[in-house]
């Protein structure tokens, strides 16, 4: 049998960003993602088909491992925003994943 060694937890978190749920997303949705350490410098933008960005969160003091948030469907001025496709992107330093949702209301 092949030796497996479990590595530590550094090695397990790495920077991922999953599939918001629930999607389709009726009045909100959790958007999580891991990192490979504590940082806060972490964005993350969402944006129309058109590439308009309608929502951005800061988070400041992100944690090494599992982190969520929940987004109310509503752009940076509060206003619901329209069905469709947006475009979640999450980056941090100068690395970016980006991950697709829709809005179905």
């Amino acid at each position: 049998h092949p030796h497996v060694s479990v590595g530590n937890i550094q090695e397990t978190n790495k920077f991922a960003l999953n599939q918001n749920y629930p999607n389709p997303v009726v009045n909100s949705t959790n958007i999580s993602f891991s990192l490979p350490k504590n940082a806060d410098n972490v964005e993350l933008k969402i944006y129309n088909i058109k590439g308009q960005l309608v929502k951005k969160f800061k988070m400041q003091n992100a944690k090494c491992g599992m982190n969520s948030m929940v987004w109310n469907g509503r752009d940076n001025s509060g206003k619901p925003v329209a069905n469709g496709i947006y475009f979640y992107k999450l980056s941090i330093d100068k690395t970016e994943i980006i991950k697709k949702m829709i809005i179905l209301r």
